[in-house]
């Protein structure tokens, strides 16, 4: 204020006031200063703005756009239109999608996210992704990327329409995951899995062979009638083991069969 009276500076200053009710409030000013015919201040006309509501959305902007500087996650940002070729312009990415793609902000800022589709990237996937953009509908897929140089990576992303007050929609936000360690172990896991059932079904047929020649000579010897106890007791016992063994075979190949991986 003194700087303003002294013909230094406009008095257009910002500051907090707290209020009866202990709430803050934030307060814009402006100040007109009367001057007399030797340029002496002798009078200040002002008025005050209660802003609150515009600093606190300034904040939360800058709340948002720390969260997505610094997210792990690749945010990137582009045009709503056009759907067809060339596509939408990319306008905005951050740094992890620079960590991610090996490309700079200033490399694909103006160009199309298709720069990194390639011969492996999931056509079904991005048809149904291009599909669920003309419906101004939010999408999820996965495919195979390429990075800056050539290197194929799995990238799990969801995409959504961004809309203004008017309920136009002007932008696309897509947020990007590598999961390539994810889809590696999962192949891993599906691969074992095939070599368990081959095991299974292999050792199944090796050990059945032996075993349907034991029951096989077990039904034999149940048709010998001796009026001994003990015999027929064996032979009840020597046949029960020999199908439990069976069932105990056919349970472990009906489990290796039906081993299922999930996400």
């Amino acid at each position: 204020m003194q700087q303003a009276l002294a013909g230094k500076c406009d008095y257009t200053p910002t500051f907090r006031l707290i209020w009866k009710d202990s709430s803050v409030h934030h307060i814009e000013a402006s100040g007109l200063i009367e001057r007399d015919a030797d340029g002496n201040a002798i009078r200040m006309t002002g008025v005050n703005w209660d802003i609150t509501a515009k600093k606190e959305k300034e904040q939360h902007l800058i709340l948002l756009e720390s969260v997505i500087t610094n997210t792990n996650d690749s945010v990137l940002i582009t045009e709503a239109e056009p759907f067809d070729n060339p596509g939408t312009r990319i306008l905005y990415v951050n740094d992890a999608f620079t960590k991610m793609t090996g490309y700079s902000s200033e490399e694909v800022i103006g160009k199309t996210p298709r720069i990194l589709q390639g011969p492996k990237s999931d056509m079904v996937e991005l048809k149904r992704l291009g599909e669920a953009m003309r419906r101004w509908e939010s999408c999820e897929i996965t495919t195979i990327n390429y990075k800056k140089n050539g290197e194929e990576f799995w990238i799990n992303f969801s995409l959504t329409p961004v809309a203004n007050e008017k309920g136009w929609f002007t932008h696309w936000i897509a947020i990007e995951r590598d999961v390539t360690k994810t889809k590696k172990y999962i192949s891993a896991i599906e691969n074992q899995n095939a070599k368990l059932r081959e095991i299974a079904w292999a050792q199944s047929h090796i050990v059945r062979a032996p075993l349907a020649r034991m029951m096989g000579i077990v039904g034999l010897l149940g048709d010998f009638k001796y009026d001994s106890s003990e015999y027929n007791e064996w032979v009840k016992h020597f046949s029960d083991s020999a199908s439990e063994l069976d069932n105990i075979i056919k349970d472990i190949v009906d489990k290796a069969q039906n081993i299922l991986v999930t996400d």
